[in-house]
């Protein structure tokens, strides 16, 4: 009889236990900031930014920068030169990369300067 009441106790508790999804600050300002620079983008988006260069996918990334930041994490060491365009387009290694900048550089929001400042996202500010 006790034993019956423990197994019906314990199907009860695990049929109202919820788990509680972990929500990661950082992903979510990265989301933001996809948001302010390109919202709704087709994944083959670019245009030509105010500088008059070319601005690639959901983070808006212009080459140099792109190659730049790529080398400068090791994010595609064993890349050919010719190979970094299969990647600018890729919204999601974007956003790893953006993760890259903000973790390791305080001055990362001047590559997002329009919408971080004159938009008014504002930096990302760490909880931790």
């Amino acid at each position: 009889m006790l034993s019956s009441l423990l197994l019906a106790s314990a199907i009860l508790v695990n049929v109202y236990t919820v788990e509680v999804p972990v929500i990661d600050p950082m992903a979510v300002y990265i989301d933001k900031l996809q948001k302010y620079e390109c919202r709704d983008c087709p994944a083959e988006y670019d245009r030509v930014d105010s500088n008059g260069e070319l601005s690639y996918s959901c983070m808006q990334f212009q080459l140099p920068t792109f190659k730049e930041q790529v080398a400068k994490y090791d994010m595609l060491p064993d890349i050919e030169p010719h190979e970094i365009m299969n990647f600018i387009y890729d919204c999601e290694f974007q956003k790893k990369l953006v993760r890259k900048m903000i973790e390791n550089d305080p001055k990362y929001w001047r590559h997002w300067r329009t919408s971080i400042i004159k938009r008014g996202l504002g930096k990302y500010v760490s909880n931790n």
